[in-house]
Formats: C-alpha cells, structure tokens, sequence
C-alpha cells in the first residue's frame, strides 16, 4: 500500500528524477550535461569545482577527451579516404593519357573530380605536400606493377604489338606524374623500385622453373615459356642498370 507521501513521491517531477536516475541513460545524461558545464570554468572556478565534485571531474575531462579524440580520429579517416581516392584518379588520369587525346570528355571528367577533392582536402587543412607524397607513392606502385606487367607481355608479343605499347605509353605517363608531384629525385627513386621489383620477380621465377623442372623436360612448354618470361624480365632489368 502507497500512502499519500509515497503517492505524492511517485507523481511528481523529483519522484521521476530520483527513479531515472539510477539508469545508465541519465548517467550518461549526467556526465554530458557536466562535461558542457566543464568547458566554460575558467582557471579560478576550475580547483574549486574539482574539490567539490572530484568524481564529476574526472568523469567530465574524460569526456571531454574521448570527444576530442573521435573527432580527430573522424577526421584523419575523412582526409585519408579522399587522398585514397585522389590517388585512384591521378593514376586513373594518367593511363587515360596513353589512349585519349586531352579534350577527351572522360579526362575532362576525371579533372574535374580531382580538383573537387583537392578543394576537399583544402578545406580539411591538410597539408597539401603530404597529400602528394602519398598520391606520389600510389603512382611509384602502379608503375612498378606496370614495368612488371609490360615485360611478361614482352615474353609473348614483338615490342610493337598494340597492347605491349598501350602500356609503356602509361608508364611514361605516370612518371611523368610522379616527376610533377615529386620533382626531387623522382627517377632515381623510381628506378630503384623498378629495379627491386624486377630482381624480385626473377627470383620467383627462377624458383619456379627449378620446381618445373623436376617435374617436365627442358622441352615442356611450360618450362620454355618460364624461362622466357625470365629472359625478358631481366632484359627490362638491364634497361635500368646501364
């Protein structure tokens, strides 16, 4: 049975107060409410209120850290995302180069994405020169993949075949690029990953021909058509030792 205090008590304002307040809702409730009220105390009131409310305090300036935290966070992910995507567009532009003239409607295009992220990026405050050492950096890759790429397609067709063309043309393309965002050593440091990626490849190769080779003659296809891949790769190696 409730009497007339306990009715009263469970009516009203305070009585729903007292009942929420034990929920993890309000203490959350609580924690924000104190957290704004903590960054208007000025380097007077500041002691005073962590004398008083120690546990709000703590609780308060941990708030407010995680908020400062999250936001950081939020916005490096942000910034990250649209160099990623700068980084697809630049290389994106730069192998339409080796097959559209530049009025083509498809460069235009692209263009104008690039610089609507660069605004973005502005817009950010990020650095632009650390934008482009990572742009620079996606664009070393894609070249390195691409001198890979053009030397197996020299171990099945003559240097003048089309395809075997299309990709040298943006490889230059995509130095070119490179040199743009990097002016400062741009080739030798192109070079060097070239080459690393050209040895590597041949050692793989070579592993994989001596594991071949236990299994097939030296006139099995497979084996002929391995070691010519081998003969090529290091044949695009020589172009960048001499």
């Amino acid at each position: 049975m409730l009497n007339d205090k306990s009715l009263a008590l469970v009516s009203s304002p305070a009585g729903a107060i007292q009942r929420y307040r034990h929920s993890k809702s309000y203490t959350q409730l609580q924690t924000t409410i104190i957290a704004l009220a903590f960054t208007t105390l000025t380097a007077v009131t500041l002691p005073a209120f962590i004398l008083v409310q120690p546990t709000y305090a703590r609780e308060s300036i941990m708030a407010i850290q995680r908020s400062i935290k999250n936001a950081a966070k939020t916005s490096s992910s942000s910034v990250d995302t649209l160099t990623e995507e700068l980084a697809d567009l630049e290389i994106a532009r730069g192998m339409l180069d080796a097959k559209l003239t530049s009025d083509a409607g498809a460069i235009h295009k692209i263009e104008n994405k690039i610089h609507s992220l660069r605004d973005k990026i502005t817009k950010a405050r990020e650095n632009h020169a650390h934008v482009n050492r990572l742009v620079a950096d996606a664009i070393k890759a894609k070249v390195v993949k691409l001198e890979i790429d053009v030397a197996l397609l020299s171990a099945m067709y003559i240097t003048e075949y089309p395809e075997v063309q299309i990709v040298e043309a943006q490889i230059r393309s995509l130095r070119l690029r490179h040199s743009q965002l990097q002016p400062r050593n741009s080739q030798v440091v192109l070079n060097e990953a070239i080459m690393r990626s050209l040895q590597t490849e041949i050692a793989e190769l070579k592993v994989a021909k001596n594991r071949l080779s236990q299994q097939y003659t030296p006139q099995n296809p497979v084996v002929q058509y391995t070691d010519t891949q081998v003969h090529s790769l290091q044949k695009r190696l020589a172009m960048y030792q001499n």
